[in-house]
C-alpha cells in the first residue's frame, strides 16, 4: 500500500526501534480508492510482549493530506519570496545583493576569477527618445544575452544597477573572460535594437574586464578594477571591451565628478 518512492523511509523508521520506550515517525504516500494520493503519518512503537513471543510493531496512522498540502503551499511561497529577494524583477537576473554575496564567496574559494562590468551605451538617450517602456524591453533583451553567458556554468550574471550588468566567472582567467565579453558585445549588436540617439543607430554595450591577481586585495578591489576598465572602454568610444591588465595601471583613479573647491570658487 506504500508508494514505492517512500518504502525505504518506512523500513528505516521501523528499524530505528530499539526497545519498548523508543518510537519513530515517518510520512509516506498511499493510493486512495479513487486513484488519488493520500499522505499518512505513521508513529511506530514496539509492542510490550511476553518473553519468548515474536516481536511486534504497532503503527498508529493518521491522514495528513490536508496538512501536507498547506505545508507545500507555504514552502512554495517561501521559495518565491527567496527568489524575489535575490532576483531583479525586470530582467530576472540576479540582483545586486546576490552579486555581492556570490562574488564574496567566489573570491574566497577561487584563485582564478574574473569579473565583467557591462554598461549600455547612451541608454539615457534611448529612454528619452523612445520612452521607459521601450527602455525596459531593451534591458530585458540584453539581460537575456548576458544571462546566457553563465547559463549551466558556475558563473553568475546580475543586474548591477540601472543599465549596468555584471558577470562573475569563477575559474576563468582574464584572456578567456575577455573573449566572453567580446562574444556578449557582438550578440547584443546582433539584436539590432534601433537607437535613434546613438551615433551608430543601434544599441551597443561597453565592457570592462578584470581578473584576480597578486595585487588584488579583495573582491571590492576586483570590481573596482573592472569599473576602471569599463570607464576606459567608454573613453575609447564605447562599443568595445577593455581589460584591466592592458591599462597603464589598474589602480588609476577615476576622475572625480564632484567639482573641487577651487573650481567652485572660480565659477563663483
Amino acid at each position: 500500500m506504500i508508494h514505492e518512492d517512500d518504502r525505504e523511509r518506512v523500513f528505516v523508521a521501523s528499524r530505528e526501534l530499539r526497545g519498548p520506550t523508543t518510537s519513530s515517525s515517518v510520512r509516506f504516500r498511499v493510493k486512495r480508492g479513487d486513484g488519488g494520493t493520500a499522505w499518512l503519518e505513521a508513529n511506530f512503537k514496539l509492542a510490550e510482549i511476553s518473553a519468548g513471543t515474536e516481536q511486534e510493531i504497532v503503527g498508529v496512522l493518521r491522514d495528513v493530506t490536508s496538512q501536507k498540502a498547506v505545508e507545500d503551499e507555504l514552502s512554495s511561497a517561501n521559495l518565491k519570496l527567496a527568489q524575489l529577494a535575490t532576483t531583479d524583477g525586470l530582467t530576472r537576473l540576479a540582483n545586486r545583493r546576490s552579486f555581492d554575496a556570490f562574488l564574496r564567496d567566489a573570491y574566497a574559494k577561487h584563485t582564478v576569477l574574473s569579473v565583467l562590468l557591462i554598461d549600455i551605451d547612451h541608454f539615457k538617450g534611448f529612454n528619452d527618445a523612445l520612452g521607459h517602456q521601450a527602455g525596459d524591453g531593451c534591458l530585458q533583451r540584453i539581460a537575456e544575452v548576458i544571462g546566457s553567458a553563465t547559463a549551466n556554468t558556475g558563473g553568475l550574471s546580475a543586474r548591477y544597477g540601472g543599465e549596468e550588468f555584471a558577470v562573475v566567472l569563477p575559474g576563468v582567467d582574464e584572456e578567456r573572460a575577455t573573449r566572453v565579453a567580446h562574444a556578449i558585445r557582438l550578440l547584443v549588436r546582433r539584436l539590432e535594437i534601433f537607437h535613434p540617439r546613438s551615433p551608430r543607430k543601434y544599441v551597443a554595450i561597453s565592457v570592462g574586464v578584470a581578473a584576480k591577481g597578486d595585487a588584488t586585495t579583495d573582491e571590492m578591489a576586483l570590481t573596482r578594477d573592472a569599473d576602471i576598465a569599463l570607464y576606459h572602454a567608454k573613453e575609447q568610444g564605447r562599443d568595445c571591451t577593455v581589460a584591466s591588465s592592458l591599462l597603464v595601471s589598474s589602480r588609476l583613479e577615476m576622475p572625480s565628478l564632484v567639482p573641487s573647491l577651487a573650481d567652485l570658487e572660480s565659477a563663483l
